[in-house]
């Protein structure tokens, strides 16, 4: 990568000058690209173990409490067992639409969260289980015991689940289970026989969901029951739709191989600097079930490092805050050279950070985990955890020729008021992030080249920090980002955040799994074949950031990136209207690259800013695809309010 300025080169690869015309002229000089190239590693996504994002969004286990678990898991950081209880309600009540669920029952009946007793006979207890607890269910002789969950089984594509769970019976007891329709103590309607003996056995069933008796993101009960009388336990209760792939969800599979998604960092963010690798490895069913470190809710360690070695091409961050260089090394031995972009901790800097530090102390840091690290495998290229200039330069100075690579994130207005309108925070944000070159990255950048190192940055978490990260804007923000980035020569990675349920990616509700609008932005850049950036040149109508949420600064209404082809027989054009409310007509020159012929085009244009995901309507801001004429090196086009246009020109 060249040791180049970025604002040197922006003066190059885009220039923009305000007219009061509105109509706009982009030209494009195909014939003199810029000295780098972007990789494929610009095309990633950033992931952790926070929310729904991992459990119950992209694995695609059912059970939201498969542990059993009681309050002693949640109780921390949720507060006290009372407390616990609400936010159970809460969430069962909201997330799943099951009216009338009270995780205070299943408290008082001595059911573990997320499970309600079957029945008025029964008895219940939380008891050791073969990990952590698990659920006992007594009946007298003759009647009935059992619990049962609310899932949702996404029948839109799968009528199949794969039920598995340890168990034992005595004193008579049979175990089955089954689904019901939403209903409390509703009759199974599909039910699966298990031979429970009086020792822990493993227990399968698979069970088929009758057409007439579900519909798509409708919730059924998963039920367990023990008839005969006696006493049953169960544990490790899971339940995966028969199409899963390697544990994880086929839809969310489906939309980032479409999108090409090259690269995940994970497993954090803040909830590495109090994870322990190990526990998640080796059997699902024996990994320790743990208060999650960062973030509310548990950990049950079913997705840990292999599983993430199935889903895509990694980025681990270790555990550099309360971990130790030789947890990190051992972890890099585990992967047996199959992971060579490694992290050395995650935001060290913040006091919301588990172990955060000052930093001396991260270059200290950094300096005994790349040691170790580079011990157990010389070919890994490790990044340091950056944050302002001076923290990268106490970085550098303290360790030189050993930082290879600083990161940076960027998650601004997380401090944005509620009732900010849209409308308004918009030409703040987008400016800013037109900016991001000079202001962010550069600087950040500049220690490595000032101690006669190539700069390497790697934006590896970015998204606005509020609600608008679902809409329309996040898509907006990161194409803006995005071209800053791809210009800049210094940045080697962008892993956007996040990869579902936590904004700017892919939404699952009620089992169904749709695409934001930043999706579908990722979508455009990735597929298309251009890697080498060449100048650009606008005139056209502008905007001014007010300057109320991010610093003041002005911006062109017309973003626009050109990339040629790694073999020069394509340009692809990608051309971002900023303004909210207008469309722009424009008047595009590519010169002699392509006289005449045709282009490719592929837009990004939902109705309306606020437009996010819909599970009704999961692709309907997919882009639309079509073609263009192209006369004497020159297209006309009209760019909609809101939009992302892709233009790709061949020879």
């Amino acid at each position: 990568m060249a040791p180049v300025d970025p604002v040197a080169v922006a003066a190059v690869l885009f220039t923009f000058s305000r007219t009061e015309s509105g109509r706009a002229a982009i030209a494009v000089r195909a014939d003199d690209p810029a000295p780098h190239s972007i990789t494929r590693r610009f095309y990633g996504k950033f992931t952790e173990h926070l929310g729904a994002n991992v459990y119950l969004g992209a694995w695609a286990q059912l059970v939201p409490n498969p542990g059993c678990e009681g309050p002693s898991v949640w109780g921390n950081p949720w507060g006290s067992a009372d407390e616990s209880i609400t936010r159970v309600t809460r969430e069962t009540q909201k997330c799943w639409g099951v009216s009338g669920f009270d995780a205070a029952i299943s408290a008082k009946a001595g059911c573990g969260f997320w499970w309600v007793p079957v029945g008025e006979d029964g008895k219940y207890g939380l008891d050791a289980g073969i990990n952590g607890l698990s659920q006992r269910m007594w009946a007298p002789p003759g009647k009935t015991a059992g619990i049962e969950t609310p899932v949702f089984v996404p029948v839109h594509r799968c009528r199949e689940i794969e039920i598995s769970m340890w168990g034992k019976a005595q004193g008579g007891a049979k175990l089955s289970v089954g689904l019901t329709p939403p209903r409390h103590g509703a009759k199974q309607f599909a039910q699966g026989r298990l031979s429970a003996g009086p020792e822990w056995r493993k227990l399968t069933a698979r069970l088929k969901v009758p057409a007439i008796r579900a519909k798509r993101g409708e919730p059924l009960f998963l039920s367990i029951v023990a008839t005969g009388g006696g006493t049953a336990w169960v544990d490790q209760v899971m339940a995966f739709p028969a199409d899963h792939m390697d544990g994880w969800d086929p839809d969310v599979i489906r939309y980032y191989r479409d999108a090409k998604v090259s690269l995940i960092r994970f497993p954090g963010g803040n909830f590495v600097s109090g994870y322990r690798w190990k526990d998640g490895v080796g059997p699902a069913d024996y990994r320790p079930v743990k208060p999650n470190p960062a973030w509310e809710g548990v950990e049950w360690n079913h997705v840990g490092t292999d599983e993430w070695l199935r889903f895509s091409e990694p980025m681990i961050c270790v555990n550099a805050g309360d971990g130790t260089p030789e947890e990190a090394a051992e972890w890099v031995r585990h992967c047996r050279g199959k992971v060579k972009l490694w992290e050395a901790g995650n935001e060290l800097y913040g006091n919301w950070q588990i172990g955060w530090t000052d930093a001396k102390g991260n270059a200290e840091r950094y300096s005994a985990f790349a040691k170790a690290m580079r011990k157990a495998d010389p070919g890994i290229r490790l990044i340091a955890c950056g944050d302002t200039p001076e923290w990268n330069a106490g970085l550098v100075k303290g360790n030189g020729k050993e930082v290879e690579s600083i990161s940076v994130h960027w998650l601004p207005l997380h401090a944005l008021p509620r009732d900010a309108d849209p409308a308004k925070v918009a030409p703040d944000l987008l400016a800013e992030a037109s900016h991001a070159g000079e202001r962010l990255l550069w600087p950040r950048g500049k220690p490595m080249k000032d101690a006669g190192l190539v700069p390497a940055l790697a934006l590896d978490e970015l998204q606005i920090l509020n609600r608008l990260n679902s809409t329309m804007l996040e898509a907006l923000f990161y194409s803006a980002v995005f071209n800053e980035a791809a210009r800049s020569g210094l940045v080697e990675l962008l892993t956007h955040s996040a990869l579902i349920n936590h904004g700017g990616g892919l939404v699952k509700r009620d089992g169904i799994v749709a695409p934001q609008p930043a999706h579908w932005a990722l979508w455009l850049y990735s597929t298309q074949p251009g890697v080498r950036p060449v100048p650009v040149s606008v005139a056209g109508p502008g905007f001014d950031g007010a300057g109320k949420f991010l610093s003041r600064a002005e911006a062109s209404c017309l973003d626009a990136l050109a990339l040629l082809g790694r073999d020069g027989k394509s340009l692809t054009l990608i051309v971002t209207n900023r303004d909210t409310a207008k469309a722009i007509e424009a008047d595009l020159d590519v010169g002699s690259f392509r006289e005449s012929g045709t282009a490719e085009v592929a837009r990004l244009a939902p109705d309306n800013l606020m437009s996010g995901a819909d599970i009704n309507d999961p692709d309907k801001d997919e882009p639309r695809t079509g073609k263009v004429k192209v006369r004497d090196g020159r297209v006309a086009m009209s760019f909609p309010p809101h939009s992302i246009t892709r233009l790709v020109f061949k020879k």
